[in-house]
């Protein structure tokens, strides 16, 4: 995950009868580890997707 040692998760699940979708990033920079999570109903995923490839996009770590 951004050429740091990390992992990539994808998973669904159903809520109450909902099916749910997730994406969970965890990824170690300069000894700090970091997740960034989304999670939304499936019908509404493609809204979260643009949301979350924002945020990954985004994302810094606080200056040292």
């Amino acid at each position: 995950i951004r050429g740091t040692p990390g992992s990539f998760w994808k998973f669904t699940w159903m809520d109450n009868g909902v099916k749910q979708e997730a994406l969970d990033f965890l990824f170690v920079q300069d000894q700090q580890s970091y997740a960034l999570y989304a999670t939304a109903p499936a019908s509404r995923w493609n809204q979260m997707q643009a949301t979350f490839d924002e945020e990954v996009r985004s994302f810094a770590p606080k200056p040292k």
